[in-house]
């Protein structure tokens, strides 16, 4: 039961992650500068 709570907790994650990433995508018309931190990879 909890490996099917950790899969659904998941996934729903990485739904409101992409859809997240799209609205960023949508509001910011030109890519922001990459920061130091995270590597200048695109996640998808």
């Amino acid at each position: 039961m909890s490996l099917i709570l950790i899969i659904v907790i998941g996934y729903l994650f990485l739904m409101v992650f992409v859809t997240f990433h799209e609205l960023l995508t949508l509001m910011l018309p030109e890519p922001p500068p990459p920061s130091p931190i995270s590597p200048s990879v695109p996640l998808f």
